[in-house]
């Protein structure tokens, strides 16, 4: 049924050649190294691939690191000003001890290197740009002090190395222009809608944020009512980008019935989109941004990462997805966006560009609006090359004002010549 209903998702589960060790390491580049991560109830393996061999490393593991996930993931996807002290303590602890035993022992192999991160298991709820490379004597919290992992690696996700090499080759044929969706919430009890959308909480920064697109790449923008399920459905196979920013069900124990919620349609009487129905859409981008709650959480399948919604986008053929770990805040989460879109358009490569977008913000945070809350929740997971197609066209802009500068030159010099 999944091969001849669902080919993109048949092909990108079963249908990829494997790749040996040898192969993976000759593939991959002098500035990379792979961090692939296999968990057991009490031991932890990982193996650190480079352009020059494979290191491969255990450590036994019980209850305590266990716990010390669990912390770090409540301390990351909120800020509780109350309990600031205790909070900033308990990270600096829970985080240095994650550094230590998921990071450290490679060190050596991946200094100067931008990490491509395949975890396992609870490892898909962490932000690893979080972690802390140093020991922090710190009193008072300050989260703009912290030596994060962020300042000295690039890091983006991968499935498996398999999937991240096979992606890269894969035929795209969309129209070079974002298409962005941006639907519109009422807070407030319409028995008329279906239960999903009771009580939604309106996404104020969301239409300034596909709006703000518009000054780096060419745009369709599906605002307010006409970002309705059935407009993405027609016109999503035809994007080269696709950004949708909008609230999100995570369905945890049926994961292809995690939906995306679009506005809601009232002559159809729906705008929910399940992630099964990103299948047989056969998308043609090469980037989709999930600006939308817990859009990467989902259910953790063995091998294979978190089944999510942005799985289903990988499924339905895009290689590359900016995804949220956690419900990121409105307002931060818009100011990553718009960074990420502007290194984009400057030929930046999409774990680059991310990184420079985070970046731009922890660095203008002050101590408190430095955590990572607001600055780690947004992850690239899949291929990160540039934007092939805006690449191409910057190319053919410089070229065409390096034509026009030479032949002003040319007449002026023509000019000159005719007055003399």
């Amino acid at each position: 049924i999944y091969k001849e209903q669902y080919s993109g998702f048949y092909n990108l589960k079963y249908g990829f050649n494997e790749l040996s060790l040898s192969e993976i390491e000759e593939k991959t580049k002098e500035n990379q190294a792979f961090l692939n991560y296999a968990l057991s109830d009490s031991l932890l393996t990982f193996i650190c691939i480079n352009n020059t061999g494979s290191h491969l490393f255990y450590k036994r593991i019980d209850s305590i690191f266990y716990n010390k996930i669990r912390t770090s993931i409540k301390l990351l996807q909120k800020v509780h000003t109350d309990e600031s002290y205790n909070e900033f303590h308990e990270y600096i602890d829970a985080s240095r001890y994650l550094y230590k035993l998921l990071i450290e022992p490679t060190q050596d192999h991946i200094k100067n290197k931008e990490l491509i991160i395949v975890p396992d298991g609870i490892l898909n709820y962490i932000s690893f740009d979080a972690l802390l490379m140093r020991d922090v004597n710190l009193e008072r919290p300050d989260y703009s002090k912290l030596p994060y992992l962020i300042k000295n690696h690039k890091s983006n996700i991968a499935n498996s190395m398999q999937i991240y090499f096979n992606m890269k080759n894969r035929e795209l044929r969309g129209n070079k222009q974002v298409y962005a969706f941006a639907p519109e919430y009422t807070n407030d009890l319409d028995t008329n809608k279906t239960a999903s959308y009771q009580f939604l909480r309106p996404l104020n920064f969301s239409t300034l944020e596909v709006e703000q697109i518009k000054n780096y790449f060419p745009s369709s923008l599906f605002i307010g009512e006409r970002a309705t399920k059935a407009n993405f459905v027609k016109n999503a196979k035809d994007a080269s980008i696709l950004h949708l920013a909008m609230h999100t069900f995570v369905d945890d124990e049926n994961p292809m019935y995690s939906k995306l919620l679009f506005t809601y349609d009232t002559a159809t009487q729906e705008g929910l989109l399940n992630t099964y129905e990103l299948l047989n859409l056969e998308l043609n981008a090469e980037l989709a941004v999930l600006s939308a709650c817990n859009s990467g959480d989902g259910e953790l399948h063995k091998g294979e990462g978190v089944m999510s919604l942005s799985s289903g986008f990988q499924y339905a053929g895009v290689p590359a997805i900016v995804m949220s770990l956690w419900e990121v805040n409105d307002r931060f989460g818009s100011m990553v966006i718009a960074n990420f879109y502007k290194y984009l358009s400057q030929g930046y490569a999409k774990n680059t560009a991310l990184h420079k977008a985070k970046m731009e913000v922890l660095k203008q945070g002050n101590a408190l609006y430095a955590h990572p809350y607001y600055w780690s929740g947004l992850s690239l997971l899949g291929e990160d090359a540039p934007i092939s197609f805006y690449k191409r066209t910057s190319y053919f802009y410089f070229i065409l004002i390096g034509l026009l500068f030479s032949l002003s030159i040319f007449i002026l010099i023509l000019w000159k010549r005719r007055k003399s």
